[in-house]
């Protein structure tokens, strides 16, 4: 099974300690060939095909293993051709996209024996079927041109790096002095020598909320989750979306302001991460969906989608303007950057983008009111204390000063009982005639 970027590992086959002639040995008994250090090659990573039949096979395995970065160039491309005049086509492709996000979203989470969707409906079928239709939608709105300009300027791109580009972009050779006598050969080694000491650093996954992790105590996940990001483009777009937020500082005239936005903030990122992981207990409990334990969640869209939708709420006319070129009207604009994040950042959370909406409803609709200083104050106390209380417990950091005691009475007996997991404590007096 080949994988990009995989490099095989050396022979364990034992090679002979006996001196060979011409190659004198230490005192170890090692030749001064086993002190060669490794060579790296650099590859380029493009090359012209030998034969027609070479670049149709490379054609078909790039265009397998690229599909979802060509399909992103493309529809960037066209999305940006439709911007300046052809709105309608616009909202129809963000329409379609829509639905087949959905629709790879369902395909993923359903589980492998969902016979209608894995075995008798082929995914293929289904996405060639919504190309079609946005063609036709478009071509109907007046927008052929538009996509035949876009198809013209991105399919020879697409084809060009299909041909010329080669997946195997390095090699690492060490020379083997191994048969006996002689020559040798060449094996690849890997890049890091594994008795070297690897720097561990902190991703996503050590912050990010999941449900896995929420079940083992690490509740302290809501918060950091809030503010890591999975990749750059993540971030770009949430302060490009939160700097043009920033109206919700200057309306005190409708009941916002800077106070209103300090203090629901901390109300969002708070309610939208239970809300999440109260979402996966139903994905995961009632429709058996195992796939959403482990799916981790993060950055600070919760909150950008929140205040998009409270503001889509009290200020209706208002728009949004993302990267300094997008202005999107903001009554739409919850569900469109919804759709808009799930293509450019597949890996954003679906889910955590779902409930930022949610509670931003909530919240516009005076479903959740009343925070004043005080409350915020407090709210952000508990916060701090719980927190600290989860890490302690979860064992991720150590707070060597901070020690939690538990409520029980170590002096007096107590009795477990079999298969349910639960301990009574008994006073210190006997009881008779009572069997457990």
């Amino acid at each position: 099974m080949a994988s990009h970027g995989t490099i095989q590992r050396p022979s364990t086959v034992a090679t002979p300690t006996t001196p060979t002639a011409g190659r004198p040995e230490d005192s170890t008994g090692k030749t001064l060939d086993d002190f060669r250090r490794p060579e790296f090659r650099l590859v380029c990573p493009l090359s012209i095909p030998s034969s027609p039949e070479a670049a149709s096979l490379r054609i078909i395995q790039n265009l397998t293993h690229f599909a979802l970065y060509y399909t992103h160039f493309v529809w960037i491309v066209l999305f940006i051709t439709l911007i300046p005049q052809r709105k309608v086509s616009l909202i129809l492709l963000v329409i379609m996209t829509y639905v087949a996000s959905l629709y790879l979203l369902l395909l993923r989470a359903c589980p492998a024996n969902f016979h209608l969707l894995r075995k008798i409906i082929d995914k293929r079928i289904v996405l060639g079927l919504i190309v079609i239709a946005t063609m036709i939608e478009l071509i109907a709105t007046k927008a052929g041109l538009h996509l035949v300009i876009t198809l013209a300027a991105t399919v020879p791109l697409v084809l060009t790096h299909a041909v010329f580009w080669v997946r195997n972009d390095f090699c690492v050779e060490k020379w083997g002095g191994g048969n006996g006598g002689g020559g040798g050969g060449e094996e690849s080694v890997p890049l890091v020598d594994e008795s070297m000491e690897v720097k561990k650093n902190i991703g996503y996954s050590h912050v990010g909320l999941s449900y896995e992790n929420a079940v083992e105590g690490h509740h302290w996940r809501i918060i950091t989750s809030a503010f890591s990001h999975i990749s750059v483009i993540h971030l770009v777009f949430n302060m490009s979306a939160l700097w043009s937020l920033g109206v919700v500082e200057q309306l005190d005239h409708i009941g916002l302001g800077v106070t209103y936005y300090l203090h629901y903030t901390l109300v969002l990122i708070v309610l939208s991460g239970a809300l999440v992981l109260g979402m996966y207990h139903i994905l995961i409990g009632r429709f058996k969906l195992e796939y959403f334990r482990r799916v981790t969640a993060v950055g600070y869209s919760c909150v950008v989608f929140g205040w998009m939708t409270i503001l889509s709420v009290k200020q209706p006319s208002s728009k949004l303007n993302l990267f300094g070129f997008l202005s999107l009207p903001i009554s739409f604009a919850p569900f469109e950057s919804l759709i808009f994040t799930s293509i450019i950042v597949p890996q954003a959370s679906f889910l955590g983008h779902l409930s930022g909406i949610v509670v931003g409803y909530a919240i516009a609709w005076g479903l959740i009111h009343g925070m004043n200083n005080f409350w915020a104050i407090s709210m952000l106390g508990w916060i701090v204390l719980f927190s600290v209380i989860s890490l302690k417990r979860s064992g991720a950091y150590g707070f060597d000063f901070i020690e939690i005691e538990s409520v029980m009475d170590t002096s007096l007996p107590s009795v477990r009982f079999p298969g349910t997991g639960r301990t009574m404590q008994m006073s210190s007096l006997p009881i008779e005639g009572v069997e457990i």
